[in-house]
């Protein structure tokens, strides 16, 4: 008589589906779950009804979203974010303008008897490309006056701080530095040279937040608070 061989492979699908044939005869009642793909307000409404909170994709062009039932009855969400695409990039691209407070130093260090201070230019722009490449300047020309009806007499206190804003940014947040120049000296009519002539340079590194179209500077030292300035998207 031949004898025949059947494969070990077909021998355990054969047990396998026995398997659960059985368990569908003994357990009829065993619940089955049935999940789909919906679109995000589905998705958003349903993980509200089972107390929830919908989950907010980074990438929402490329995001999916599940709902999944047992029995008829809601019993699970689940969203799986998308992937950054060209359209979806978070670098801050445009122009930024804002003004400094580096006038207040003038405040701080002439006596009450001048005069508030004037700036004949204050301005910060900062321009990031598509590259996220940060190219910009800072410019605060300031001056006190004394009080003082004698102007032959009269001094005047002088800050002019110069920077340029240099780094990159390939998200809302990053790091750009500033190279500063400070000169500050004080002028009269009586003096042919001005007095106490001083011009510093420093590097400061910032830490830079762009939200709703408003880009933070902050030093990440501990400084002055005129070393910290709002720009504005224009």
């Amino acid at each position: 008589m031949r004898k025949y061989s059947i494969p070990k492979i077909e021998i355990s699908l054969f047990f396998l589906v026995l398997l659960v044939s059985i368990i569908a005869c003994n357990f009829p009642g065993l619940p089955i779950s049935d999940c789909e793909v919906v679109d995000r307000t589905e998705y958003e409404e349903s993980a509200r009804l089972l107390g929830q909170t919908p989950e907010i994709p980074k990438y929402p062009a490329g995001a999916k979203y599940e709902v999944c039932y047992t029995d008829g009855q809601l019993t699970s969400v689940r969203m799986t974010d998308g992937k950054k695409s060209d359209e979806e990039t978070t670098i801050p691209v445009g122009t930024y303008s804002g003004e400094s407070n580096f006038y207040t130093t003038l405040e701080n260090d002439v006596e009450n008897s001048y005069l508030a201070p004037v700036c004949t230019e204050n301005t910060i722009q900062v321009v990031i490309g598509s590259d996220g490449v940060a190219q910009g300047e800072i410019s605060s020309i300031c001056y006190a006056k004394q009080d003082t009806d004698n102007e032959e007499m009269q001094m005047t206190h002088h800050s002019d701080v110069t920077g340029v804003i240099q780094g990159q940014l390939l998200d809302n947040a990053g790091q750009l530095s500033v190279v500063y120049t400070w000169h500050s000296y004080i002028t009269s009519p009586q003096w042919e040279t001005p007095s106490l002539d001083n011009t510093v340079d420093f590097e400061f590194l910032y830490n830079v937040n762009v939200s709703n179209d408003v880009m933070t500077f902050t030093p990440a030292g501990e400084v002055e608070d005129y070393y910290t300035f709002e720009l504005t998207k224009q």
